[in-house]
C-alpha cells in the first residue's frame, strides 16, 4: 500500500508481495482476546525474493 523503510535508507517500493505463515493461534479463552503469531517467510520485489525480518509495530483496523 506504501513504500517500506527497509533500513540504510532503502525503500521498498509499494506492490511487493510479503510471504508469511500463522504458526501458532491461541483462543480468546479467559481473556476475551484470541492471538496469532504470524512468521514472515520472504518479500517478493522487483529485485527478486529476499528474505525478511520484520517485527509489527501497528496493526490498524480495517473497517467496510
Amino acid at each position: 500500500m506504501e513504500p517500506l523503510e527497509a533500513g540504510s535508507g532503502i525503500y521498498l517500493p509499494s506492490g511487493a508481495e510479503i510471504r508469511a505463515h500463522l504458526s501458532r493461534v491461541e483462543p480468546a479463552n479467559i481473556t476475551g482476546h484470541a492471538k496469532f503469531v504470524a512468521v514472515f517467510d520472504e518479500i517478493k520485489t522487483r529485485f527478486g525474493v529476499l528474505p525478511i525480518v520484520a517485527d509489527v509495530v501497528d496493526v490498524r483496523a480495517i473497517t467496510a
